[in-house]
Order: C-alpha cells, then sequence, then structure tokens
C-alpha cells in the first residue's frame, strides 16, 4: 500500500525550538491545540492523549508500536518491566488496547519504543479479528498482516526521535 495515496491527512508534532519553517515538506504541520488542563506538553506526551482518545472510542481499536531494539529472548532476560509484547517470529511489538488507557502506560510504552533509527507504531482496529492479544504471546505474520489492513494511523518518529509524524488513512474498500 502506498501510503501516502491513502493519506487523509499528514500532520506532525513539533518539539520545542522548532519554527513552522522547518516542516515544509509535510502536506500540513500543525503545534498541536492543547487539553485545557495542561499548559505545557512534550509531543510524546501530546501522543499519549491522541492515542488515548483513539482506545476509547472503540474497545476493537490497538496501538502497536515496533520494538527495533529488542528480540523474544531480550523480552524474558527483563520479565515485568517489558509491557504488554507480543511476538512475530523473532520480532517484539508492544500493544496498547483498550483494557489500560492510562496516559502512564501509554507514555511507558511510547518510550519504551522509541529507538533509533526507526520508531513506527499504528493505530489499529481488531474489526475482522478473531483473537485479542494477549502478553507474551506468539503471532503470526497474517495476524499481522490483519492489523496493517485495518491500519487507521501511522506514526513514525522524526526530529531525530523528539517528536512525530502521524498519517490517518483513508479506509481502504473491504
Amino acid at each position: 500500500m502506498n501510503v501516502l495515496k491513502s493519506a487523509k491527512r499528514i500532520f506532525t508534532f513539533l518539539p520545542k525550538g522548532c519554527s513552522v519553517e522547518n516542516i515544509n515538506n509535510f502536506t500540513e504541520g500543525l503545534i498541536p491545540t492543547l487539553p485545557n488542563r495542561i499548559s505545557k506538553i512534550s509531543p510524546k506526551t501530546y501522543l499519549a492523549w491522541k492515542i488515548k482518545e483513539f482506545l476509547e472510542r472503540d474497545t476493537k481499536h490497538i496501538v502497536l508500536f515496533e520494538n527495533y531494539c529488542m528480540k523474544k529472548i531480550d523480552v524474558f532476560n527483563y520479565k515485568d518491566k517489558i509491557l504488554n509484547a507480543i511476538f512475530v517470529n523473532d520480532e517484539v511489538y508492544n500493544y496498547i488496547d483498550f483494557r489500560d488507557t492510562s496516559i502512564e502506560k501509554i507514555e511507558e510504552i511510547i518510550r519504551l519504543t522509541s529507538a533509533l533509527p526507526t520508531h513506527i507504531g499504528i493505530l489499529t482496529s481488531l474489526e475482522d479479528a478473531t483473537f485479542i492479544l494477549n502478553d507474551k504471546n506468539e503471532y503470526s505474520e497474517k495476524m499481522l498482516q490483519l492489523l496493517a489492513n485495518n491500519c487507521k494511523q501511522l506514526v513514525v518518529g522524526a526530529y531525530d526521535g523528539e517528536s512525530f509524524v502521524v498519517c490517518e488513512l483513508s479506509p481502504t474498500p473491504k
């Protein structure tokens, strides 16, 4: 799938000190409107709020981040310090779902999966799935493909790991 062709909107959260002129390669750049109760917020915290809103809209919504720096064996070596890990072959992914939408938990998953050169996550849905994700379980590449096919938003790390670019995708015809 060509992500840019199916994009409804592409936006970014600017890191502190970044001017709007520095984002001219994107279709749309914005400095986020903050919730009234928060006066200063980091891009990671703002992303956590956006993820929380997404998850609370539907119990079938999930968020999946690739854990680029970890392999399956690493998760078992760290035991309880690795949150909501699932495996596809030796790759590790961390997920967030409706069962815990606390900002602290979401920020911890974002922090845990923030790695250069890549930080990739999808906001997706289990709408066609016959399973739910369970911690430390093995899943197939077919399951990963199903989640990718249902992707609503793609999150990619940007600005040398200080922020993110988010691509909202148009629904794909069934």
